[in-house]
């Protein structure tokens, strides 16, 4: 199996759009996961009873498996912070008034 990895001088390194540790817990539930489910399926086999807790049990581990894939995708996506523009428009006499402000003397540079 291959995986892309891409590394970028700003962003952190991502196996198929996950951080890599992210990535490797989901693939660790997701090998808990089948495994508890060919354990039920075997019981239920073995047992004859119905598939009632096995179809629970199902249910709980998909959804939290992808409750945790949407939780690490919103983790990797997250946006940089990036402040407001600010802009000011600087007028004639806002220049006036600072060098006012100052009282430079122009005599002395001549």
């Amino acid at each position: 199996m291959e995986y892309k990895v891409r590394k970028g001088i700003e962003n952190p390194c991502k196996i198929h759009g996950l951080l890599v540790r992210d990535f490797y817990l989901l693939l660790g539930y997701g090998g808990f996961a089948v495994a508890v489910l060919l354990l039920n399926v075997k019981s239920w086999l073995e047992d004859g009873t119905t598939g009632g807790e096995m179809l629970l049990i199902f249910v709980l581990l998909v959804g939290c498996g992808l409750s945790l894939a949407r939780k690490f995708y919103k983790n990797a996506s997250r946006k940089k912070y990036r402040p407001p523009h600010w802009e000011k428009t600087v007028t004639n006499r806002d220049v006036r008034n600072a060098l006012m402000k100052k009282q430079i003397d122009y005599r002395k540079y001549e």
